[in-house]
């Protein structure tokens, strides 16, 4: 009984996640070409994911039910978006298809994650309890989600602003 109570909480995750997928799928159809969409998505999927994370500290089963659901939105939010801006930016580098190349690049990472994961959370796991484990995880996930806000944010500002003197990279060559 107790498989199949752990089995339909995880299915739960996976529902979500094919849920949110489909979601994040169709609006960007609409908004592909949008970096402000996918940037904005992938930082809201990145705030699910620390916010689930603090859910499964809890030993409350409800909160970890809402937390295994909010994982698997956060997980499309963040993953999807990823996938599509890099697409995005890679067609106009090369010729030819590249989403069957990011497709598989990433689904390559994503399986290497899956196969190390059990691995990697079961020593964890033993060394710490797995609340403190999540509560690191999202810790460490709001630094990172704060981290490439910080470096998004210097990219728009050095990329709109005219004065050469605070982004020289950005001044054109000039023969003087």
């Amino acid at each position: 009984f107790d498989q199949l109570i752990t089995g339909g909480c995880f299915g739960l995750m996976s529902f979500s996640y094919i849920l949110a997928t489909a979601l994040v799928g169709i609006i960007s159809k609409r908004f592909h070409g949008d970096s402000c969409w996918n940037f904005g998505v992938m930082y809201l999927g990145m705030g699910m994911l620390a916010t689930a994370l603090l859910f499964l500290t809890s030993t409350d089963v409800a909160y970890e039910l809402m937390g295994l659901s909010l994982l698997g939105v956060g997980q499309a939010f963040t993953y999807l978006p990823i996938v599509l801006a890099l697409t995005f930016k890679l067609k106009g580098l090369t010729s030819g298809d590249v989403s069957v190349t990011v497709a598989g690049i990433s689904q390559f990472f994503v399986s290497i994650g899956f196969a190390l994961g059990p691995f990697v959370g079961s020593e964890l796991t033993s060394k710490i309890s797995f609340p403190t484990c999540c509560a690191i995880f999202a810790a460490c996930i709001s630094c990172c989600l704060g981290l490439t806000a910080i470096a998004l944010g210097t990219e728009f500002w050095c990329s709109s602003t005219p004065q050469a003197a605070i982004c020289p990279e950005n001044k054109p060559f000039s023969k003087e």
